[in-house]
């Protein structure tokens, strides 16, 4: 529901209602693609949120002026088939991670539950997102075993190799305990506090990424987690089967080239 009004929001900031055509519509998608650098997908699927949106208006709630032809469909060839991000995520070092997880910050006040968040990034490499969508039901047993369930990853519409168990350690074992006591684990924004702390300790964030644009960035954020726990397994000489499956990779997919 957030997602939805987020986007419904951001349109109506560009296009207003008595200028709503397909023509208006393609247009806010490029720029949202050449201006504001999100990648295409993300804008198709905005475009699919604000035509459920416009049906719902009309079906549900009987708006006159929303009885139009709905306007938010895209062509194949309406946006732009890729944006070369060229931003090189970089592994945090073990002084970086001590400064980052040990020091406190306005955002580390308003949202304590980053710093469970942090250390569960830190040994698991989970996506942010991962983190944030879990309940109490992703505590489960296997073969004896506590561990945390991710059932859900960005990736699932492709493959099911993100669905994972992940073995809680001993010394994980408080932090599930007290998130499960206060259940909080799931937080708004929370990517958007953890880029605050990190930038208040000198981490800076990289420019907007513009399409085409040839500049190469380096960046260090919540998602440089991954790469962390990856290069570290790999010094620690775990397989590569070994470290897809904790991570939850596919060579198949292509999708452990980043952080390897």
């Amino acid at each position: 529901v957030k997602e939805f009004r987020q986007t419904i929001n951001l349109f109506s900031k560009g296009v207003l209602v008595n200028n709503l055509n397909k023509r208006s519509v393609k247009q806010w998608a490029r720029d949202l693609v050449l201006k504001d650098g999100l990648q295409p997908n993300s804008v198709r699927t905005k475009v699919q949120m604000l035509k459920n949106y416009l049906m719902y208006l009309t079906d549900d709630l009987a708006v006159e002026w929303a009885n139009i032809p709905n306007p938010f469909f895209l062509q194949r060839d309406d946006l732009p088939k890729i944006i070369k991000m060229n931003k090189e995520r970089q592994a945090w070092t073990m002084d970086e991670m001590k400064l980052v997880y040990q020091t406190e910050t306005p955002q580390l006040k308003k949202k304590p539950e980053l710093i469970d968040l942090m250390v569960l990034a830190m040994v698991y490499g989970c996506r942010i997102e991962e983190l944030c969508q879990l309940t109490v039901g992703n505590i489960v047993h296997e073969e004896n075993i506590r561990c945390i369930f991710i059932d859900k990853s960005k990736t699932d519409a492709y493959h099911k190799f993100g669905q994972r168990h992940l073995p809680v350690v001993d010394r994980l074992n408080y932090i599930i305990d007290r998130m499960i006591e206060a259940k909080s684990t799931r937080s708004d924004l929370i990517g958007g506090s953890f880029n605050r702390h990190k930038e208040t300790l000198g981490f800076a964030r990289p420019k907007l990424k513009h399409f085409n644009n040839e500049e190469q960035q380096t960046v260090k954020d919540f998602h440089s987690y991954r790469k962390t726990v990856n290069t570290n397994l790999q010094m620690l000489g775990l397989k590569e089967t070994e470290r897809n499956s904790i991570c939850g990779w596919s060579v198949a997919f292509s999708n452990k080239q980043m952080a390897e």
